[in-house]
């Protein structure tokens, strides 16, 4: 059995704080938390992924609309497993004392690492 796991699956906005009243309600979970372009709502039930909402420019420029976050016991070994196995790193990007690597599977599908 792995020790990682989904944490969160992202979905870049224009406006995060519209979308997030979408899925808040549709999901009937609270909003949980916020920071500058980012809105977390509650998971579903204990232990389930939560659903973030990320505000970028234009969701569609370039930019993946939805990508997972994994909670890693160990961020330096995830990072090197999963480059072992054909993924790039992308960057690195923090919130306080929190950190996540972004990084790119062998197609080129951006998720992001962190120690959650």
């Amino acid at each position: 059995m792995s020790d990682i796991h989904v944490m969160t699956l992202m979905i870049n906005a224009r406006d995060p704080e519209v979308l997030a009243a979408f899925w808040s309600a549709f999901l009937d979970v609270p909003i949980e938390s916020r920071y500058e372009q980012f809105v977390w709502l509650a998971a579903t039930k204990p232990g389930a992924p939560r659903i973030g909402i990320q505000g970028v420019p234009d969701p569609t420029d370039g930019v993946r609309r939805l990508h997972a976050d994994f909670d890693v016991p160990d961020l330096p070994a995830a990072i090197a497993k999963a480059e072992s196995l054909g993924a790039t790193r992308v960057d690195e990007h923090g919130i306080g004392d929190f950190s996540w690597q972004v990084m790119r599977d062998p197609d080129g599908n951006e998720f992001c690492l962190a120690v959650g």
